[in-house]
């Protein structure tokens, strides 16, 4: 798994609880996300009782979404029959340790849990990489969540507000916690669906620095399902993640050699020093004697003090370029 950048983005196609509590209905999430081409698909595994008050207004809901064991480790069977890694966000430690004993290739930490030190322990304990949620979370928090984990670790920016607008994104944030904690840093997309912004703003996060993307998916969002607000339709994620694609040789490297296209631009735009008049041998070179235009090759104009004073040996014509 490429989980700390590189040249290539992780996206991770989030279905969550998406399948509403259906086998077949998580079973097609998979699969459309193997159709995107997204890099993993990811769902959501907890205990209800472990997750919410029994007079949480929710609590019925949460507990109908919830997938049987053996449901679980089919499915997982399923995804990795297709080729794609999957893993879950862990609300509760009995979540964490069956998904331990599904050999899940990494863990995802909800911000609900950032605060929990007996998950946090436990998933380090594991010694997989790890996916911190830091949705409405003081650096502090971070800071101190993190002294509980293991260095493999990518902080993941964003929270869900049903949808989330888009001046809650704050994207810059990728570089504060980028400069803060010198880790991986992804960015998880919320904004309303129904915006055909919602598939450039998380593409724009990459340029901020993030190396994993999380972007909500479901079958179908006009049935207005779990977290459809902010959930691509699989038509839309497949197109999300050619945009992601189509980004990452356009990102380049910080320090690099020109590409043979960059070369013949620079000779055909950058201008260079010429003559601006006939100048006859032995004559002393002036500034009023130059000029700066676009030519092949010769002298960059910001060498013309190279030049000045000195005594021409041979002949030039107006125009002609100056090598040395």
């Amino acid at each position: 798994m490429n989980l700390k950048g590189g040249k290539s983005v992780f996206v991770v196609a989030e279905a969550a609880n998406s399948h509403e509590g259906s086998l077949d209905t998580a079973k097609k999430l998979v699969e459309a996300a193997v159709e995107a081409k997204a890099d993993a698909v990811k769902f959501q595994k907890f205990v209800t009782e472990e997750l919410l008050v029994s007079s949480h207004p929710q609590f019925s809901l949460f507990k109908s979404l919830e997938l049987k064991e053996e449901e679980w480790k089919e499915l997982f069977v399923y995804a990795r029959k297709l080729k794609i890694v999957v893993f879950a966000d862990v609300f509760d430690l009995p979540s964490a340790v069956f998904m331990a004993s599904l050999n899940v290739p990494a863990y995802k930490i909800h911000s609900t849990d950032l605060s929990n030190p007996d998950l946090l322990q436990y998933v380090a304990s594991q010694k997989k990489p790890v996916f911190l949620g830091v949705g409405a979370t003081h650096l502090k928090e971070i800071e101190k969540a993190l002294s509980f984990l293991h260095d493999d670790v990518v902080l993941m920016h964003g929270f869900q507000a049903f949808p989330t607008r888009i001046e809650d994104t704050h994207l810059a944030f990728l570089k504060t916690l980028q400069e803060k904690f010198h880790l991986p840093v992804g960015f998880m997309d919320h904004i309303d669906a129904d915006d055909p912004f919602a598939q450039v703003l998380p593409v724009a996060a990459v340029a901020y620095g993030a190396s994993v993307i999380e972007k909500h998916m479901t079958l179908d969002r006009s049935k207005k399902g779990i977290d459809h607000e902010s959930a691509l339709n699989p038509d839309e994620f497949r197109q999300f993640v050619r945009h992601v694609r189509r980004l990452e040789p356009a990102m380049g490297l910080t320090e690099r050699e020109f590409s043979e296209a960059e070369q013949q631009y620079r000779l055909k735009m950058k201008k260079s020093i010429v003559a601006r008049r006939d100048i006859a041998a032995g004559e002393v070179l002036t500034k009023e004697m130059l000029a700066y235009k676009r030519a092949t090759g010769g002298l960059s104009p910001m060498d013309a003090c190279q030049l000045l004073g000195k005594k021409i040996t041979q002949p030039m014509r107006r125009d002609e370029v100056f090598c040395t």
